[in-house]
């Protein structure tokens, strides 16, 4: 419907905002404000809440960037190597020589120029290729250059590449004679009480742990695990030790504990003989593998010999293994020509074992063939791996995309991370369900992890109670883990976290259109207290953005950024400056000396940048709505990301007008038929089969007679949530009645239904009755109402508040107005004649477009002065009439250039002031400050679209 002009005047002072600023302002959590410190031992692990520090995490704890090796180079083309880069030939052990070349040099990169590369496992061996040295690189040309290509398909327990240090560097190995502690350590230190620290040096790097011993389980009340002991191994930590103090018997280490470690447990230092592979990177290629053609991808087929399950069961992409300080970066995997099933890989993508400080960047695996039980169709998987950095990686379509395994896979950090489209595999269909989904903390307490700014889309992150697998089961799988900032999208459940973590977990801040936290029960009271749950669906606003690099600059001299609040722009403005405040050891720098860039993050329509490296860029955007933009500082080789939240006001917000019922009341039957209850201050409802208990309500408004796109009815309940099975319906009523006299017997007619809804249960029913309006002959409009039980249990009773109603709200009617743009089509439509966008019909100096966004008349011609011009001393002055509502993906921006041929940008520092509102225009005044001697040249840059096509 059309709205009135008298009522657009009424109400758009009222309801000129419908933005809540509380909704959009900065927040932080409790558990981090803004002077947080890492916690330290005075903490307790088992009692305390905390946000533990993260910062550890990837290639030499964060203190460096990933390195760019120059060479040597192997060049696996060139000779002696001579490998056939077509995918032709199997290159296996070329390329195998040229790896095993640079590891008897010291260290090289092993270059695979542009091409496919066919391998595949030789005679016994358990991979196709393997490196086993320190400071060896696989590089490629880049992921669409590239390709390791494995042709075999039987490949149980097997990997295409194979990174693999000494055994005697695992997180469990034996190593020398094992020291005791010399008391608990029961919250977060970097400081060990030993019984002895002779042999000890600084720079050694030593495994910290204690066993699993049936005390520690029962203290969690995991009974199923007792005399589980060797299988869980128990809590351990990779660490350097930084210093020695003898005197006292301690030993400072380089990163905190991340849970207790008690003397009762065998609590131990233990230095080891060997060291694990150190300096190795694998990048930019992509990797694949040619399909099995085989039957048999059931959930339990890996068990079954000959099925093809169990071919592929335990096959990976890449395996690294006791590695540390080294990296994988631009590694995606690829379908290769002839894989109808469209699967990138067999079964597993990167497995990272017994590793410290490894960081994985900007990787993608995807598209598993083969996602059954015992550990099938996983695309990152941490097992028994500590201070793990995944930055920018996605997987899609797999039964998980990224996992967590045993107790020793601690300290790690998914970062920006996206898991998308779980619980599939490819079969030889291209898509089944598979029995498992989502990204989690898959078994055996893995503890104190963060998930950092990551996305579920149609899918979940987990670290939930999961009594699956065999003995031991998997159970308790995770304590004190941080599921920060997560963005839920696509379809699936409503939540995007799953948390039942044992002692305390954690989970802050959620976005996107899936926010939802499940706390789940399958633990019981072995996962109690009830994780700790903030902001769910506020993460936009969460501050800092992403916690991982927060406390990356906190402890490091690296760069914090921040952009402060969310910004709203009211109409007409559609430009502002965004100026980036960083820090640097809690210092403010300028940011103009640092290495800045924008983008675009979400937005409604265009945005454009003035100059997306400048550290206050002129933002100027194309339609009215809301828009996510995010700037990312460098310096010191770190890096660090802000958020901005900018909201453009529509040039007329949604508006509404409220009425109370001019009469309501309730009415009995049985003895009381007679009665009149119009006083009262509740409207009863019920249903009953004897006389004298029934029940229903009337309603009755009456308005000056308009026009409305909406008309909404609220109800305010006084009954608590009712019994399953209660509906209401909403009846028309034609007749007239008084409220000081209706009775049972006198009641109207009540005519069709309305609507017909299960009672609420938050006590509030807002129900639409945009089609009951009745006019009425003295120029009003009528909304006459019958209320009922229309389904109950026996004898229920549930009532709503009156407009006699002291203490709730009583029945409102809300009338709502939501002003679409009005297209050029409708314009057009009232205007025949008037012909298409570039024509003139009255010869002004005016096109149809131009008559059209300034709010003009076609047929009468217009002086130029209906833009105005005039040089001040805050600069020019541009005024012009503007049409109120535009058509979605319309926009404009004045732009400046030195001279006619230079590139055209926004003009920066551009001021939109609303001069005078008319009846369909509104009258603007743009104030284009003058920056330098390079704006020489002005234009008004209009872009419209009418029916989706641009003029």
């Amino acid at each position: 419907m059309r709205r009135s002009r008298q009522l657009a005047c009424r109400f758009i002072f009222i309801f000129c905002l419908l933005v809540h600023a509380s909704s959009s302002h900065a927040w932080r959590s409790v558990l981090y404000p803004a002077d947080w410190s890492a916690p330290d031992n005075v903490l307790r692990f088992e009692t305390n809440k905390m946000i533990q520090d993260f910062s550890y995490a990837g290639f030499r704890a964060g203190t460096e960037p990933l390195p760019e090796i120059g060479g040597p180079i192997f060049d696996v083309t060139a000779a002696p190597f001579l490998a056939d880069k077509t995918g032709k030939t199997n290159v296996t052990a070329a390329i195998q020589t040229a790896i095993d070349a640079a590891q008897a040099s010291g260290g090289g990169v092993v270059w695979l120029p542009a091409g496919v590369y066919a391998v595949s496992p030789q005679g016994p061996n358990t991979y196709a290729l393997r490196i086993n040295s320190s400071n060896i690189v696989l590089r490629g040309a880049g992921t669409t250059e590239t390709f390791v290509l494995n042709t075999a398909t039987n490949m149980r327990g097997k990997s295409i590449l194979l990174i693999n240090g000494p055994s005697g560097a695992g997180f469990y190995a034996t190593g020398n004679p094992p020291v005791p502690l010399s008391r608990d350590l029961l919250g977060p230190t970097t400081m060990i009480p030993m019984a002895s620290t002779a042999g000890f040096a600084a720079g050694q790097w030593i495994t910290l742990r204690a066993d699993a011993t049936d005390d520690w389980v029962t203290e969690h009340s995991e009974t199923s695990w007792l005399g589980y002991a060797n299988s869980l191994r128990g809590i351990a930590y990779f660490r350097q030790i930084i210093a020695v103090d003898h005197k006292n018997s301690t030993l400072t280490l380089n990163v905190p504990t991340r849970y207790y470690l008690k003397t009762r447990d065998n609590a131990r230092v233990t230095r080891l003989n060997s060291g694990p592979i150190t300096g190795t990177g694998l990048e930019n290629f992509s990797i694949g593998n040619v399909q099995h053609a085989g039957i048999g991808w059931n959930e339990s087929d890996y068990t079954i010999p000959g099925t093809a399950g169990h071919d592929v069961h335990d096959s990976f992409a890449i395996r690294l293994v006791r590695a540390r300080d080294s990296w994988i970066r631009n590694v995606s995997t690829f379908q290769p020509p002839g894989n109808t099933a469209t699967c990138h890989l067999l079964s597993n993508g990167i497995l990272i074992n017994d590793c410290t400080q490894v960081t994985l960047t900007n990787c993608h695996l995807q598209r598993s063939q083969y996602g059954g039980g015992g550990g099938n169709g996983y695309m990152f998987r941490l097992s028994n791996s500590s201070e793990i950095l995944l930055q920018d990686c996605r997987a899609t379509f797999t039964r998980h995309g990224f996992v967590l395994s045993q107790m020793a896979a601690t300290g790690n950090v998914f970062n920006r991370c996206i898991d998308k489209d779980t619980g599939h595999q490819t079969g030889l269909t291209g898509s089944q369900a598979t029995s498992g989904r989502n990204s989690d903390h898959h078994m055996h307490f893995s503890h104190a992890n963060l998930i950092d700014a990551c996305t579920g889309d149609s899918s979940v992150w987990e670290a939930r109670y999961r009594p699956y697998g065999s003995a031991p089961l998997h159970n308790l799988t995770a304590a004190h883990s941080v599921f920060w900032n997560t963005r839920g999208i696509g379809s699936g459940a409503a939540h995007v976290v799953q948390s039942e973590q044992s002692r305390y977990g954690y989970v802050i801040g959620t976005q996107g259109s899936r926010t939802g936290v499940s706390l789940g029960t399958f633990g019981g009271s072995k996962c109690f207290p009830v994780d700790h749950v903030e902001g769910a669906g506020t993460g936009e606003t969460l501050e800092p953005y992403s916690l991982y690099q927060d406390q990356v600059a906190r402890r490091l001299t690296g760069p914090r950024a921040s952009l402060g609040e969310p910004r709203i722009l009211g109409f007409p403005t559609n430009s502002l400056i965004l100026p980036l405040t960083v820090s640097m050891g809690g210092t403010n720098v300028n940011a103009a000396d640092l290495d800045v860039h924008w983008r675009v993050v979400a937005a409604d329509g265009t945005v454009l940048f003035s100059n997306v490296n400048s550290p206050a860029p002129q933002v100027t955007f194309s339609a009215r709505g809301t828009n996510d933009l995010e700037a990312t500082v460098s310096a010191n080789g770190f890096s660090s990301s802000a958020r901005i939240r900018v909201i453009l006001l529509p040039a007329e917000t949604e508006r509404s007008a409220s009425y109370s019922p001019e009469a309501d009341a309730y009415v009995r039957d049985g003895a009381f038929a007679d009665d009149n209850f119009g006083s009262e201050p509740t409207l009863h409802l019920k249903q009953h089969s004897t006389p004298g208990f029934n029940r229903c309500s009337f309603l009755n408004f009456r308005i000056p007679r308009t026009e409305y796109d909406r008309a909404v009815l609220e109800l305010a309940a006084r009954t608590a949530p009712p019994t399953e099975g209660l509906r209401l319906a909403l009846h028309s009523v034609t007749n007239t009645w008084l409220e000081d006299s209706i009775t049972w017997n006198n009641q109207p007619v009540i005519g069709d239904v309305l609507a017909d809804w299960a009672a609420a249960e938050n006590s509030l029913e807002r129900i639409d009755v945009s089609a009951s309006a009745q006019p009425d002959p003295e120029g009003f409009l009528a909304f006459r109402f019958g209320l009922l039980i229309s389904s109950a249990p026996s004898d229920t009773v549930y009532s709503f508040a009156s407009r006699e109603s002291a203490d709730l709200p009583g029945p409102r009617l809300e009338l709502i107005w939501t002003n679409a743009a009005f297209s050029y089509l409708d314009w057009t439509n009232h205007l025949e004649g008037a012909g298409t966008p570039a024509e003139n019909p009255d010869a002004d100096a005016w096109t149809n477009a131009a008559e059209y966004l300034f709010g003009l008349n076609p047929f009468v011609p217009d002086p130029p002065s209906v833009l105005g011009l005039e040089a001040t001393a805050m600069g020019l002055v541009l005024t012009y009439p503007q049409r109120r509502r535009w058509p979605p993906g319309s926009f404009y921006v004045i732009e400046t250039a030195s001279s006619l041929h230079a590139p055209w940008l926004p003009a920066e520092g551009v001021q939109f002031n609303l001069l005078e509102a008319l009846d369909d225009t509104v009258r603007v005044a743009a104030i284009i400050p003058r920056a330098d001697e390079s704006q020489r040249f002005y234009r008004f840059s209009v872009i419209l679209r009418f029916n989706n096509n641009q003029l």
